[in-house]
């Protein structure tokens, strides 16, 4: 989550500005600054503190050094300042929750998220603290399948990324043997990320940058989920209209069903051709025979020509390149419209993915005026078109 801030020491807005620009390393000097050479009431310098824990926290996965700072504010609670303002305790015991868990502490982490939801329930951090609890109660949780140091990974674990798997690929994590690969796939992950913590790729300008990219990305993500597409509906009525509208989309064209034979050498399709006219079944020609079906088109093959005039049960013989199709006709399907049940999921995603488009577009027009933007000179031309041509 995002913590709510408030401008209450010196340099606040400067250490939000630089996070925002990933500048962790710069936030971290200036935090420190302050409380070194401040003079600061105990909640402004408990804010500094907070501030300093979740920049060691979440930007520089330092749990100990978060954990010093959170102690700081622990011994401020105990010794000068024992009633804080609801949401800095709030915030206070969420953090040491979030500090406890990251150092494999599970018990006194379920402990502190449960203060923050009991006695916090309308805090901006009961959420995430729910959250956090039932993270805890899984990493305690006995049905545990491998531990990396203290880090469990469970069935629970397995089967949360099985499921964010397209359907057809679940399929496969029911054999034992795909689900003991992917545990290992899960624990190599996992020494792989306890690695590059250690030797300290966090800190790289590199990682930073990548960072700060997929953040930029899971941010407007979850915006655009909250704001529109999780807003999204469409009625039966909008359904049954689409559906008289476009119901020449779901048309099915005449179908012809034949079962053919397909043969290289034009004098034995001659010769087979005769026996199959004489009676003898395609089965016993010794060659596959395959069913096929047939649409039929406004500009129809030879093939087809054939298929859609012979009756039920007669032979033809036509040439489709090099090769000669034997067949025999089985059935003809009449032209038919798709029942509306059998589209409508197709309908209802197309709908919802017009209007959120639309939503989109409409809230992007807005921020345009919330937020000052200006163009160079050399893309007005184009831009200006851009934006006619999308509506934004």
């Amino acid at each position: 989550m995002l913590f709510l801030w408030l401008l209450a020491y010196p340099m606040q807005a400067d250490v939000k500005s630089l996070l925002r620009n990933g500048d962790v390393e710069a936030a971290r000097k200036v935090l420190e600054d302050v409380l070194a050479t401040r003079k600061l009431l105990t909640v402004d310098r408990v804010e500094a503190l907070l501030d300093l824990a979740e920049v060691e926290l979440l930007h520089r996965e330092k749990p100990q050094l978060a954990l010093a700072r959170l102690l700081e504010v622990k011994n401020l609670r105990e010794t000068r300042h024992p009633r804080l303002p609801a949401e800095l305790e709030a915030r206070w015991l969420y953090l040491w929750g979030l500090t406890q868990e990251r150092l494999e502490n599970y018990p006194e982490a379920a402990r502190a998220y449960q203060e923050v939801a009991v006695r916090f329930p309308n805090s901006p951090y009961a959420r995430d603290a729910l959250e956090g609890a039932e993270r805890v109660f899984r990493k305690t949780y006995e049905g545990w399948l491998a531990r990396v140091e203290r880090t469990p990974i469970t069935e629970v674990d397995l089967d949360e990324v099985i499921q964010s798997l397209p359907p057809f690929e679940r399929m496969r994590y029911r054999d034992p043997r795909a689900r003991k690969a992917l545990l290992e796939r899960l624990v190599a992950q996992e020494l792989l990320y306890r690695a590059a913590l250690d030797e300290g790729f966090l800190a790289r300008s590199d990682v930073q940058e990548a960072l700060e990219r997929q953040k930029r990305k899971i941010l407007v993500q979850m915006y655009l989920n909250e704001k529109v597409r999780n807003n999204v509906t469409v009625s039966e009525t909008e359904l049954r209209e689409a559906y008289k509208r476009h119901q020449k989309q779901f048309v099915i064209p005449a179908t012809a069903v034949i079962r053919k034979v397909v043969v290289s050498d034009s004098a034995k399709a001659a010769e087979l051709f005769a026996r199959v006219q004489r009676g003898t079944p395609l089965d016993s020609l010794g060659l596959p025979v395959v069913e096929d079906r047939i649409r039929k088109t406004t500009k129809p093959s030879d093939l087809a020509r054939a298929a859609f005039t012979a009756k039920p049960g007669e032979a033809r013989m036509v040439q489709v390149g090099s090769s000669w199709v034997i067949f025999t006709v089985e059935k003809v399907e009449p032209r038919k419209v798709r029942p509306f049940e059998e589209v409508r999921n197709f309908l209802e995603g197309r709908l919802k993915a017009l209007k959120i488009r639309e939503k989109e577009q409409d809230l992007v027009r807005k921020l345009r005026e919330q937020y000052r933007v200006v163009y160079n000179n050399a893309m007005e031309d184009t831009t200006g078109q851009e934006q006619d041509g999308s509506g934004s």
